[in-house]
């Protein structure tokens, strides 16, 4: 789904788009060393004051002294809200109250009535509301797609996804832990990646079977995800988002009737990005197999921003919105209830 802007919202030319960054961790840093040509920077807010003047210093802006503040220099632009879980859908709400358009990270909100208060104001303000689902942009999860699109993996069955890191040390005592802050643990943290992959790649699934259990991290939230879907077309999706792979791990493959593609890696430390497409030759034969490897950097991040800016320009991009954010989010409210 793509929400489309309002005919009385304002359209600007790309190079013109100015942009806010709200939250400037990790992630925050990595939005703004990848902003595209069609994006401008004009302010940026941390609520931690030390970390806000030294994103201001770096990147050569007047330091806010608030969220408001900062969103206002942005008016008719784009929001991009990095915060903690937490706050994401209360900055989102300020964003479009001042009338920005908003690019909100993964998942959008901690529960899918606060998801649902988004979708409401989004469509009252007649803004884009987009969601951070950056690994729609890897180029083997791209190249999947095409292949699926294609007809190349035909009558997808079955979808098994891994994804998983093993933390750090001190890693039950930040935020991610806390689910005052984080809405949960590895559930609302990396499961929702695999979900909206397979949801992306495969189609709309139910839930079947949730474990959410605490194996090893002394804390009060999951440190594991296992998720157990059926797809609405027929066949099995297996999730498992994991706080305990002490090498940060991703795989995730899909199987059709003839063929099927299986990707690995993520770049970094997730190792070299590739994907192999399998397909089934005469009986009696292994299978035949093509291998592609991206040994670059991660692009994914400036490849979303530049799909965020095709939507604001009235295009029709592939990234995820709302919509995809409330269906992630009733899969994850399902797997808790599941759960317990």
């Amino acid at each position: 789904m793509h929400m489309k802007r309002s005919v009385n919202a304002s359209v600007r030319p790309q190079e013109e788009i100015p942009v806010a960054l709200i939250g400037c961790g990790m992630v925050g840093h990595k939005r703004a060393g990848a902003m595209p040509a069609q994006l401008t920077m004009v302010a940026a807010y941390d609520s931690d004051p030390v970390r806000n003047a030294e994103i201001a210093r770096e990147l050569g802006l007047v330091d806010c002294g608030s969220a408001r503040t900062a969103l206002s220099r942005a008016t008719g632009g784009l929001a991009i809200i990095a915060s903690p879980h937490s706050s994401l859908v209360e900055l989102s709400l300020l964003a479009l109250q001042c009338g920005c358009d908003v690019l909100v990270e993964k998942p959008a909100a901690c529960t899918l009535a606060d998801a649902r208060s988004l979708q409401a104001a989004a469509s009252a303000t007649g803004r884009l509301v987009r969601v951070g689902y950056n690994h729609r942009f890897h180029p083997a999860v791209r190249k999947a797609r095409s292949l699926i699109e294609s007809g190349a993996v035909r009558d997808p069955f079955l979808a098994v996804g891994r994804y998983g890191h093993g933390g750090r040390p001190g890693y039950a005592d930040e935020w991610r832990a806390d689910a005052a802050i984080a809405g949960g643990g590895e559930l609302i943290d990396q499961a929702p990646h695999l979900i909206d992959l397979a949801r992306w790649l495969v189609g709309e699934m139910e839930l079947e079977y949730a474990a959410l259990p605490t194996l090893y991290w002394p804390m009060a939230v999951e440190d594991n995800a296992f998720l157990q879907l059926r797809l609405r077309s027929g066949g099995s999706v297996s999730l498992h988002a994991s706080w305990t792979e002490w090498t940060n791990r991703f795989e995730f493959e899909v199987t059709g009737r003839l063929s099927k593609v299986v990707m690995r890696g993520l770049g970094g430390s997730y190792g070299t990005e590739e994907l192999t497409y399998y397909q089934l030759p005469a009986e009696g034969r292994p299978p035949d197999s093509t291998t592609w490897r991206w040994p670059g950097s991660d692009d994914s991040w400036r490849l979303e921003l530049e799909d965020v800016a095709v939507g604001l320009t009235g295009g029709r991009g592939v990234g995820a919105d709302i919509e995809d954010a409330l269906a992630v989010l009733e899969i994850i409210e399902r797997a808790r209830a599941e759960s317990r």
